[in-house]
This record gives C-alpha cells, structure tokens and sequence, in this order.
C-alpha cells in the first residue's frame, strides 16, 4: 500500500512538471506582449497627466498585441497541416 502511494505521489508530481513548461511560456506571453516594458508608473504621473498615460499605455500595448497576431499567423502558417 506503501508502495502505491508513493507512486500515485510520484505520478501527480510528473504531472505538474509537464504543465511547468506551458504555466512558464504563458508567463512569458503576458510579460512580453501586455505589460508595459520598462516604464516606471507612478501616481503623480497619472494624476497629473492621465490621458498622456492612458495613450502610451494603449500605443505600447497596440503593438505588442499586433506582433503577438503576426507571430500566431506565422505560426498557424508554418504548422498547418
């Protein structure tokens, strides 16, 4: 019964470590094609200057999204079947 366990233990571990790779790559996504790169957001700046803040936010993440659809179109291109 021991035994049993410890592979039952074993195997649902095995499995968290396949998802590891797709949980890290998904990060991966998020980090590159939403989040603002390097740009520092402070309170003041957005209370002082919103609608600035409000268009760099939407033209950074514009582009990262339209790069993230030029990549998924290529990759659809190259893998279909």
């Amino acid at each position: 019964k021991q035994w049993g366990q410890l592979v039952d233990n074993v195997l649902s571990q095995v499995h968290v470590l396949d998802k590891l790779p797709t949980a890290a790559f998904l990060y991966l996504l998020v980090e590159f094609f939403i989040l603002r790169p390097n740009v520092d957001l402070y309170k003041e700046d957005i209370e002082e200057d919103a609608t600035g803040v409000l268009i760099e936010s939407t033209v950074s993440i514009g582009v990262r999204m339209v790069a993230l659809a030029i990549v998924g179109v290529i990759t659809l291109i190259i893998f279909k079947k």
